[in-house]
């Protein structure tokens, strides 16, 4: 496995930009994001580059 993304979530303010995705990429495989403007590709892009800040709040105990 090359990638696997779980549950992520990035909220701007009190505005969730993305939220529940989940995917694994495999070894060989390709993959693209489609969507329409301001679905949030860009967004998960930058997360996953660790460009965005992730909202983690519901992983603290």
């Amino acid at each position: 496995m090359i990638l696997e993304i779980n549950d992520v979530k990035v909220s701007y303010n009190n505005h969730v930009a993305i939220e529940n995705v989940n995917f694994k990429v495999e070894q060989g495989e390709y993959i693209a994001l489609v969507g329409e403007n301001g679905s949030g590709k860009s967004t998960l892009i930058k997360a996953i580059m660790g460009l965005e800040k992730l909202d983690l709040r519901k992983y603290k105990t």
